[in-house]
């Protein structure tokens, strides 16, 4: 087959193929990414829980979330994240896509909040100045290979701004964990449609796995949730994902739930 990108185009491809690990991937317009072993474990919570937290998170396989990925696992320390966290992290790498992996990102607040699905009152520019600053604070360690490999690094390295003039710099090192690691690019059209609790939770899930059948007590210990609640909030959860295209249909059975996947996009 005769290729159709003209030489600027490969000399483009070779640039970026060269320096993997040192500019953050190239992404499809209203798309993020996010290292997919952050989207298969219990790290992002589903609730409104705040303090500080030290704690390893074991990461479930791509294939089945019944399985762990043996000898891999992420120690966070810093402010507990929730899924409006991941959303943020999410919106900064979109504006982020080919540039240098310290890259400082200038934008008005309320043009970033309205592309993640958010309005641009006071109250949402607060909240997003505090999940910054919970950004700024968060460090992982994810080990590899029990004691031969891992990797530190966290997400931003600093955040200002002037009323609302934001300008956000990034860590340089998670641009090295997105190549060293499986990355998972989400379509952010999609996922801004919902919520910042299950539905997030799950739809992340499933752009970071293979996984079509899904064992409930497994996700709700995950996430650790009751598995009573968490069973009574799946259902509706599903019924939202499969009305926005995350997935094109769902099956409840006893204990376990199977999933038909939508637009296959986002993959680990």
């Amino acid at each position: 087959m005769t290729s159709t990108r003209t030489p600027e185009e490969w000399d483009e491809v070779r640039f970026y193929r060269e320096r993997a690990g040192e500019y953050f991937p190239k992404l499809l317009r209203n798309s993020g990414v996010m290292v997919a072993h952050l989207l298969r474990c219990g790290l992002f919570g589903l609730g409104h829980a705040r303090g500080q937290i030290s704690q390893a998170f074991s990461v479930h396989s791509h294939t089945s979330i019944d399985a762990l990925v043996p000898g891999q696992s992420i120690h966070y320390c810093g402010p507990r994240l929730r899924q409006v966290h991941k959303r943020v992290v999410l919106s900064l790498t979109s504006r982020a896509s080919q540039k240098g992996g310290d890259i400082t990102l200038e934008f008005h607040a309320g043009d970033f909040l309205r592309s993640m699905g958010k309005d641009a009152s006071s109250k949402s520019v607060n909240l997003l100045k505090e999940i910054l600053t919970d950004l700024r604070a968060a460090t992982f360690r994810v080990q590899l290979y029990e004691r031969d490999k891992g990797d530190i690094f966290g997400f931003i390295t600093g955040a200002e701004w002037d009323q609302r003039d934001f300008s956000v710099t990034m860590d340089r090192r998670y641009t090295y964990a997105l190549e060293c690691l499986s990355s998972t690019f989400v379509p952010l059209d999609l996922r801004n449609e919902l919520n910042d609790n299950l539905e997030s939770g799950l739809a992340d899930l499933i752009w970071s796995t293979d996984v079509d059948l899904f064992q409930v007590d497994a996700l709700a210990k995950m996430w650790d949730e009751e598995p009573g609640q968490f069973g009574r909030e799946l259902t509706p959860a599903l019924k939202k994902l499969k009305e926005v295209g995350v997935i094109a249909n769902f099956q409840r059975m006893r204990g376990q739930f199977r999933i038909e996947r939508g637009r296959r996009f986002a993959r680990a």
